[in-house]
Parts: structure tokens; C-alpha cells; sequence
């Protein structure tokens, strides 16, 4: 499957990522869900094992530690589906000027589209583009600035087949220079205005 892979991202010269499920025979051996990215040269530039939902999914647990590559037109990462849900590991695409995420997921009925919406947050706050393949759920691409550029949704579509153009540069935000404190600030600010509105109220009242 490697190799057939190797093949398609020569022929085509292009960075292609792609997930895939390893069984052991052994049973005592967990299952592996990783993502490839293969480079136009067809090397294998990294392996990213999932570290989302993990528990749940009884596979092997990933490390939670973004693995970038340099190209042409930018820096590019790759994460699977759940692990986009963990704002405190996502940080890192922030922290190293990753400017496009590619996320190959699978969702069910019950929490489309959330999953892939939720997705868009993590694209504002680390200042990238996501593609956000999702097999029975919504498709998204969306800019640094959480502008849905294409959408597909696996049940309403017939083509499923999803083309955009995504910006590739990664745009410096708030929340990568302060990280979690900025969300602190931000929690410490509406407590502040809300104290505030209730003794300006009480003030009026009396």
C-alpha cells in the first residue's frame, strides 16, 4: 500500500497524506493508526501515529508531537481526525509556523457536522489552513481566519469529491504567542465585565 502510495505522489509530484490501520497478529500488540506524508519525490517524510480518542479506540497511543516538513509553498502538517479536539497539542502547529494542517478523519451521523466545525477553532487560533477530509461526515478547507473555502458533506453529496485553493502561509495570532494564557485573560475579562454589570445595575437600582 506503501509503496503503491510512493508511486501515485511521483507520477503526480505531489505531497500526498494518507492513513492507514495496522493489525498485529499478536493480540497482546495494540493496533496503529498513523498518517504517511509522502513528498513529490516519493520519500516518506514522516509517520504521525493518532493520540486522540485513544482510550476509547484501544489503539496504540501516539506521542502528541506535531512533525512538520518544509516545502515550497510553506510549512505542512498532519494529524488524524480526534486529534484535533486537543487545543493544549494543536498549539504546537502555532508555535512552528505550520501554515497547512491536513486532517484525514472519519466521523458518524450523530456528530455531524460538529467535529469537523470544531476543527475550524484550532485553524483561527494557530494562525493555519486546515483540510479536513472526513469519510461519513463533513468535508472542510478552511483559511487561517476559519473562511470555509469548500465544503462536501458525505450525505448530501453525490461527488464527493472536494477541490480548493488554501492559502499555505501561517498568519502570527494572539493565542500562538500566548498560548493557554490568552484563554486565561480572556475567562479573567468576562468575569470582570460581568461583576461590573451587576454593580452598575445594583448602583442603578438604588
Amino acid at each position: 500500500m506503501i509503496a503503491r502510495a510512493q508511486d501515485v505522489a511521483r507520477q503526480n509530484e505531489i505531497y500526498m497524506a494518507f492513513t492507514m490501520l495496522v493489525i498485529d497478529n499478536d493480540p497482546n500488540q495494540k493496533w496503529e493508526n498513523k498518517l504517511l506524508l509522502i513528498d513529490p519525490a516519493g520519500a516518506v517524510r514522516f509517520e504521525h501515529a493518532k493520540y486522540g480518542g485513544n482510550i476509547v479506540e484501544g489503539t496504540l497511543l501516539g506521542n502528541g508531537k506535531l512533525q512538520t516538513v518544509e516545502t515550497p509553498f510553506g510549512v505542512l502538517s498532519g494529524v488524524i481526525c480526534w486529534d484535533m479536539d486537543y487545543p493544549a497539542i494543536i498549539q504546537q502547529a502555532g508555535q512552528n509556523g505550520i501554515g497547512l494542517m491536513l486532517i484525514p478523519s472519519r466521523d458518524w451521523i450523530d456528530i455531524d457536522p460538529l467535529h469537523s466545525q470544531m476543527a475550524v477553532f484550532r485553524a483561527i487560533e494557530n494562525g493555519m489552513s486546515i483540510v479536513r477530509q472526513t469519510d461519513n461526515g463533513l468535508s472542510l478547507a478552511v483559511d487561517a481566519y476559519g473562511r470555509v473555502l469548500a465544503q462536501v458533506s458525505f450525505y448530501h453529496s453525490t461527488d464527493r469529491t472536494m477541490v480548493a485553493q488554501v492559502p499555505t502561509q501561517h498568519v502570527a495570532t494572539i493565542y500562538t504567542a500566548f498560548g493557554r494564557w490568552f484563554e486565561w485573560l480572556c475567562l479573567a475579562g468576562f468575569v470582570l465585565v460581568t461583576v461590573w454589570a451587576l454593580f452598575a445595575r445594583r448602583a442603578a437600582q438604588s
